[in-house]
């Protein structure tokens, strides 16, 4: 099965903090919209074929009522903090299957008002840092991947994502995925993201999402 880093999932407390805290890298954040059934919102980081999805709650009921949403919930504290990651693919009912996960029909609806739709497997386990969920975009060239990721600093590419694994759980059935690299030290999940914009290295933190 072929799989593809496609995101990585930083909730935050406040989208308009983060996104200025963004622009302070040289980097863009554009807005995506609401997910209605998990009761978040978010905004968009293009990396040229992946992105950083940042999100944070817009009905804290909603959110308390599923795994996704509770983690996001655990941000409004005013500390972002990495609490995701998801790889692609165009066979998600195999991927789905070789991991004892459901899959879920998803959209959300952009501030334009059109409507994005994928379906996702493994939000069951959304509150686990380390396994990464998975997903399948309806159009895959209308959906954030494939935004273009020019920014203020010139054009972005992305060069890693720094994933703990302590417990070396990924290591048994994990396949190897272009851009991640899997290490066991260290906090468990998502620790960094490493940018190549223009001709520097750019390494990001979840710190680096909040305003001094």
């Amino acid at each position: 099965m072929d799989l593809a880093l496609d995101h990585v999932i930083v909730a935050v407390p406040d989208l308009s903090a983060a996104s200025e805290a963004l622009e302070r890298h040289g980097l863009r954040a554009v807005p995506g919209g609401r997910h209605l059934t998990l009761g978040t919102e978010n905004v968009l980081v293009p990396l040229g074929g992946a992105y950083v999805e940042v999100v944070t709650v817009a009905d804290p009921g909603i959110a308390a009522g599923n795994p996704f949403g509770r983690a996001v919930l655990a941000a409004r504290d005013g500390t972002p903090r990495f609490t995701g990651w998801v790889v692609r693919t165009d066979r998600i009912e195999d991927a789905a299957a070789t991991w004892q996960t459901d899959v879920a029909p998803l959209a959300r609806r952009t501030p334009s008002g059109s409507e994005v739709r994928w379906r996702m497997a493994g939000l069951d386990r959304a509150s686990d840092p380390v396994r990464p969920m998975v997903i399948e975009w309806e159009d895959l060239a209308a959906a954030p991947p494939s935004l273009p990721a020019d920014h203020p600093a010139g054009r972005v590419t992305l060069t890693r994502v720094e994933i703990g694994d302590p417990s070396r759980t990924l290591g048994t059935w994990l396949p190897h995925i272009d851009h991640v690299i899997v290490g066991a030290s260290g906090q468990p999940g998502v620790q960094r993201i490493v940018l190549r914009v223009d001709d520097r290295e750019l390494r990001l933190a979840a710190d680096a999402f909040t305003l001094p």
